[in-house]
């Protein structure tokens, strides 16, 4: 927890970046269960107290076993009010950013007495471009309790289902499902009920709200019923279609007895995440070879954990990474994708920001944008594989000219001026040629850029996957490693997620490309034939650090065993990956590449990727070959993790 207020962050985590999802137009449509819990009310105040949000449950939530992520703590959008329109209109512009389709707002509705309603018609108010957003209604038709389940007992709020409250309540839909904004399947709005299963004379419901469609204009409604409480026969009660609704439903086994609890007297219950998903893929699988396929809806949760809501009693699912999120989401896409008509493709989230139930795809401090990324990861892994092959933007002149190289990978084109500045330093221009990667997005005016500003001599576009590592290891096979005899490899670096990262990036170019080192370097490697990489001395950290290779050490043991590498415990790796190196000391790892699948998703994480792995281990590669490696002083030195 001390942890956590002191900036620690999950090695997972993703910083805000200018990433946009690219969603085809006959992609599934991903929407968010939206809860509107977060702003005072007259009942929240008269039942819980003067003030009372959502937030204060999450706030006061403490961990109950090692290991276990709370309090939950927001991110940029903090504890936020939603009366503020602000605070709606930025969740649409996140929610659009990274893929969501829509929100599907939780409607409360008492026998004409109205709940949480303030958010929804905002929505409803604002008809401005910032807030053109699909959006689609869930009625939560139980009762509101102190236990918040909606039983029996202490009951707040009761619902009173009669066929006067039927019309009652579609009367009152009826201005939400006219706004042009409203999710339909063809001329159909989408309403989803939480319990129909606890609504009496369902049938009397169903025909009041089907013929109040139609007289509004309207083919018919689309009913769709949650599986939650274990219901899963929407056909008997005449609904459309089944959304599933988990960890309702869910199957799997309980892990309790595996955890060091801090709370001897906890009586909730502990789950595995991967379990979850696993039980309810196996189930989607199931669905997708039987007749109705097409009117069950898959949903996806994120780390469920109500902790916050039952102090002691909550039920959790652990390892609820965003990686883990990504296969879940994954497997409903290619479910919907198979089994829904094109405007029917609909995958649900539960949710958009169920704090109070830790599961939400909205940023917060320990995973950042990490969900979100997941979801524009799953959206571009529906497009077709990226060809691997290496695009020649453009060549000025025979890149073979000269015996020394630049390689550099320019993803941040606000960052080009700096690194022009030092590769337009005479001892560089005039000695090296320069090889550039570029991501897929980057214009033709940012490309002519890189020729006029930063002295290119060739241009080569590659898919963004791996950070810089991935399009480094595609440009080495664009020359011959012994054409050359000496090579500096940079790349475009922000560090957005380090206070000091901008420092560390100016630092690490200035310490590699100043006249003094570059001399210095020069003249090592033609001393030393068997010298294969250099790097300034504060950047060679210690491979057996825990917290260097702890997160890593998956993707580490599967390389070592891919490549045969032979690491010892005293090891070190160059960080920041930038570096001088002799091109044949790599020779070895260039006639075994690496493809385009090996690196996954790409979900923004700060570590424990397969690109830190291979950036861990290039120094290992260097001396497989029979070189090794130098560290030299310079005073532009600086590292922000000494």
């Amino acid at each position: 927890m001390f942890g956590v207020t002191t900036g620690s962050r999950s090695p997972a985590y993703a910083p805000l970046t200018n990433r946009t999802a690219e969603v085809a137009c006959d992609a599934p449509k991903t929407i968010a269960f939206y809860l509107p819990q977060f702003h005072p009310f007259e009942e929240n105040d008269r039942w819980w107290g003067k003030g009372f949000t959502e937030w204060t449950n999450v706030s006061k939530a403490v961990p109950q076993f090692a290991g276990h992520n709370q309090p939950r703590l927001p991110g940029e959008l903090g504890h936020y009010d939603l009366r503020l329109p602000e605070v709606l209109q930025r969740q649409i512009e996140l929610a659009r950013q990274f893929g969501i389709y829509g929100f599907c707002f939780h409607y409360y509705w008492f026998s004409g007495h109205r709940l949480l309603e303030k958010p929804l018609d905002l929505m409803l108010s604002r008809q401005d471009e910032a807030f053109d957003f699909p959006f689609c209604l869930c009625w939560a038709n139980e009762n509101w309790t102190r236990r918040w389940d909606g039983a029996e007992q202490d009951v707040l709020m009761a619902q009173q289902h009669d066929r006067e409250d039927h019309l009652a309540v579609f009367n009152d839909l009826t201005r939400y499902l006219k706004d042009p904004r409203y999710i339909k399947i063809g001329n159909k709005p989408v309403i989803v009920v939480y319990r129909p299963s606890i609504i009496a004379d369902l049938s009397s419901m169903v025909e009041i709200w089907r013929r109040k469609a139609q007289e509004c204009g309207f083919d018919d409604i689309y009913l769709i019923a949650t599986n939650s409480f274990g219901f899963s026969d929407h056909e008997a009660i005449g609904f459309d279609g089944l959304c599933e609704f988990p960890p309702h439903s869910i199957v799997a086994p309980e892990v309790s007895d595996s955890l060091q609890f801090y709370n001897r007297g906890f009586e909730g219950k502990v789950y595995k995440y991967a379990d979850a998903r696993n039980y309810s893929l196996s189930r989607l699988n199931e669905t997708a070879v039987s007749p109705g396929r097409e009117r069950y809806f898959p949903t996806v949760m994120l780390g469920w954990d109500n902790e916050a809501r039952k102090p002691g009693k909550g039920n959790v699912f652990l390892g609820a990474e965003p990686h883990e999120f990504y296969k879940w989401l994954r497997g409903a896409f290619e479910y919907s994708t198979t089994a829904h008509a094109p405007d029917a493709r609909f995958v649900f989230v539960n949710a958009w920001n169920e704090w109070g139930e830790g599961t939400y795809l909205e940023p917060d401090r320990w995973f950042g944008y990490g969900y979100l990324n997941a979801v524009a990861a799953a959206y571009e892994s529906l497009r077709k594989p990226a060809t691997i092959k290496l695009q020649l933007a453009e060549s000025r002149c025979d890149i073979q000219k000269r015996r020394n190289i630049v390689f550099l990978h320019a993803f941040y084109h606000d960052l080009l001026p700096e690194v022009a500045r030092a590769l337009n330093q005479p001892w560089i221009r005039n000695r090296f040629d320069v090889v550039v990667t570029v991501p897929p997005h980057w214009s033709h005016r940012q490309m002519q850029d890189l020729f006029d500003v930063a002295g290119a001599k060739s241009v080569l576009v590659t898919p963004n996957v791996g950070r810089d590592i991935f399009p480094f290891l595609q440009a080495l096979n664009t020359i011959e490693l012994s054409d050359y005899d000496l090579a500096l490899k940079l790349h475009t670096k922000k560090s957005p997620h380090l206070k000091q990262g901008a420092l560390w990036a100016r630092s690490l170019i200035d310490s590699l490309t100043g006249h003094r080192e570059v001399e210095m370097v020069e003249q090592a490697f033609r001393s030393d034939g068997a010298l294969g990489l250099m790097a300034p001395a504060s950047q060679f950290m210690p491979f057996s650090d825990p917290s260097s290779v702890r997160d890593n050490r998956e993707n580490i043991e599967r390389l070592i065993e891919r490549y045969g590498l032979e690491v010892k415990g005293n090891g070190k790796f160059v960080a920041g990956s930038m570096f001088w190196f002799r091109p044949s000391a790599l020779q070895y790892l260039k006639d075994r590449p690496l493809n385009i699948s090996d690196f996954g998703p790409e979900l923004g994480a700060i570590d424990g990727t397969l690109a830190h792995a291979m950036e861990r281990l290039l120094l290992h590669f260097i001396r497989h070959s029979g070189f090794h490696d130098s560290a030299y002083e310079s005073e532009h030195e600086f590292n922000p993790y000494l």
